[in-house]
């Protein structure tokens, strides 16, 4: 006999576990990326390789974490939230430690950057889309409080990881780091069982119902539902070439930064605190603009647009730092800044679509994240290992992608602005006549 549970009932109950399972997952999974830099210089000592092919790494998992966000989005949907966050952890945790034993670099891509990669989309996909659904009242604080999960994560393991690697040697510190990663997210995975169709007992529709024939709608297999509207919307794909161009220059400092503070003399130790210093500061930017747009929900547009300009700024102002405490004031501000440009992108992807189009809306736009995911800490990497440029010239790369993305955010809300004030136009009129 299989246990059920009581149908959930939005913003309450069983709903505020689940938040505490996926803030966790964010914790440990996003946590562990954000750190990469503490283990970039380890794996080029232990696999005898360069700095391009040592990023290679990480960047083919969370490049495919997002890369892979619309298919795992088809798989939660058609095979369960439950059953995928399940296979995810295991993934994430047999990936780690099969990196352990292998001896070549290149192998390392399969077992680290394939495995992880495929087990962390689908621990992390569901993840926003379960907020949207599950929490309407309480949107905005929700998404916030699973947004910070990730900075949180960094500034323990940046600090910690440091430290362990110092006394322990890096292959024994993966076997331990994967028993520990499946284990934790295979739990938090319960958190989604209430919300399984299996478990419940009725389990009822919280989406609008079906809307009135002769819309338009497309069906993408196993019942996902892909509207349209979605494709007319030019506002929702003006913002994901934004994004794709903040995406490029988001992983650059996380993965590079410690190897180019060792180059300025710099110990590896203290490098890794400004890695802390950024997750601190990028813990206050996404609590500090998630409280700030859950009470000025009309404001986000025109706020992240400024936020993106204030980083490209700050990234370029970068470039000039020539001693520890300059770097660590960079990390201070970019932390703040990047903090809210993530806290506030995943409420205004909501705004920018609705909420029946989310699951769809947030698949492409991860899927579409994943190519410059991938292709910003590789391309800076081969920059470096070729002497092209400076090691600081990722400060002037980064700046400049950052503007760039400020340039079509600015043609994104200016249609969407457009299209509100037609709509409230049109219903002013309907209610006069």
């Amino acid at each position: 006999m299989v246990f059920k549970f009581k149908e959930p009932i939005v913003d309450k109950g069983l709903c505020w576990l689940m938040l505490a399972m996926v803030f966790t997952i964010y914790f440990v999974l996003i946590g562990t990326f954000f750190s990469y830099g503490v283990w970039l210089p380890r794996v080029m000592e232990e696999f005898n390789c360069n700095q391009e092919q040592a990023a290679w790494v990480a960047s083919i998992a969370t490049g495919l974490l997002v890369l892979l966000a619309l298919p795992s989005d088809l798989a939660c949907h058609y095979f369960g939230v439950f059953n995928m966050s399940i296979c995810g952890s295991l993934l994430c945790g047999i990936g780690m430690i099969i990196s352990s034993y292998l001896q070549n670099i290149y192998h390392l891509y399969l077992s680290f950057g394939v495995l992880m990669g495929i087990g962390s989309s689908l621990l992390y996909t569901p993840t926003l889309v379960m907020m949207g659904r599950w929490f309407h009242k309480y949107q905005a604080l929700s998404t916030t409080i699973v947004m910070v999960g990730a900075p949180s994560g960094s500034l323990v393991f940046n600090i910690i990881t440091e430290k362990i690697m110092q006394n322990f040697k890096l292959r024994s510190v993966m076997v331990v780091y994967g028993i520990c990663l499946m284990c934790i997210t295979l739990v938090c995975s319960f958190g989604y069982m209430p919300f399984s169709p299996t478990f419940i007992e009725k389990r009822s529709n919280i989406e609008n119902k079906e809307e009135a024939k002769g819309q338009d709608s497309l069906e993408i297999g196993s019942g996902f539902e892909f509207r349209a509207s979605l494709l007319k919307n030019e506002a929702y794909w003006l913002y994901n070439v934004s994004r794709f161009f903040s995406v490029l220059a988001h992983y650059v400092p996380m993965f590079h930064l410690i190897k180019y503070a060792m180059t300025m003399g710099i110990s590896s130790s203290t490098a890794s605190i400004m890695l802390a210093v950024w997750s601190g500061s990028n813990f206050i930017g996404r609590l500090g603009f998630g409280i700030f747009a859950s009470k000025y929900r009309s404001k986000v547009p025109i706020t992240y647009q400024i936020v993106l300009f204030m980083t490209s700024l700050v990234c370029a102002a970068a470039f000039f730092a020539e001693t520890a405490w300059s770097l660590f004031l960079y990390c201070f501000i970019y932390g703040v800044c990047e903090g809210a440009i993530v806290g506030i992108a995943s409420i205004l992807t909501i705004d920018l679509t609705c909420l029946r189009d989310l699951g769809a809306a947030w698949g492409i736009q991860q899927t579409i994240n994943g190519i410059p995911t991938i292709a910003g800490p590789v391309l800076i990497g081969a920059m470096n290992d070729a002497n092209l440029f400076r090691p600081n010239f990722m400060f002037i790369f980064t700046g400049g992608t950052f503007l760039v993305s400020t340039v079509f955010m600015h043609l994104a809300r200016t249609i969407h602005n457009r299209r509100n004030k037609i709509s409230k136009e049109e219903e002013h009129q309907s209610q006069i006549e």
